[in-house]
């Protein structure tokens, strides 16, 4: 079974489960909260890089 999530919810399921994950192993503190934050935008940014250059490769390959 999958679930269809909308993408715009997709951004902040990612930050609170980040953040989340970061209070439990170093307990709530701004330091936790920034390096989930932190976290958050290096995965966010990876994946839209990802996603990006598979497109790329994709219009180059059509063209060809």
């Amino acid at each position: 079974m999958t679930f269809k999530i909308n993408s715009k919810y997709i951004v902040w399921i990612l930050l609170l489960v980040s953040v989340i994950i970061n209070f439990v192993f170093f307990g709530i503190s701004f330091e936790s909260f920034f390096v989930g934050f932190v976290t958050f935008s290096f995965s966010v940014s990876s994946y839209d890089l990802f996603k990006y250059l598979r497109k790329i490769n994709n219009d180059r390959k059509k063209m060809e």
